[in-house]
């Protein structure tokens, strides 16, 4: 499962690719390869200091990247701390299918010899927010 915490900075732009950030780029690799994967958005509502919603350099790619994530059709859990986003995680990880059952239709089941079959480790997208 890929899991995407999304705040208000946009982060590191990808080497090769500066139009698009890391973040960017691995929710892609996710969406076009089939991976489970859940939204957390972080709040306009939540508390916390200026440099967690300021971005200077990179803030209208970030509050982009969120509109795409928002009209995306997938359901985006808004979290205003990080209790509710931990609450948020849990209920969204043991909501996945058994893996070893059928996949879901969207979902292509990845042979265990595959290069891009997970290794057990959970990719999760960095924030600025802790």
């Amino acid at each position: 499962m890929y899991v995407l915490i999304a705040g208000f900075r946009y982060g590191s732009p990808v080497r090769d690719w500066p139009e698009v950030s890391y973040t960017e780029l691995e929710h892609e690799t996710a969406e076009q390869r089939g991976i489970p994967w859940s939204v957390f958005l972080l709040d306009t509502q939540a508390r916390g200091p200026a440099e967690m919603f300021l971005d200077l350099e990179h803030g209208p790619r970030q509050s982009a990247f969120r509109a795409r994530l928002l009209d995306s059709g997938v359901t985006c859990v808004m979290v205003t701390d990080p209790g509710a986003l931990e609450t948020a995680l849990l209920q969204a990880l043991t909501a996945l299918p058994d893996p070893n059952s059928s996949p879901l239709p969207s979902t292509p089941r990845l042979p265990p010899e595959s290069p891009t079959r997970s290794s057990g480790r959970t990719p999760i997208a960095r924030s600025a927010w802790w």
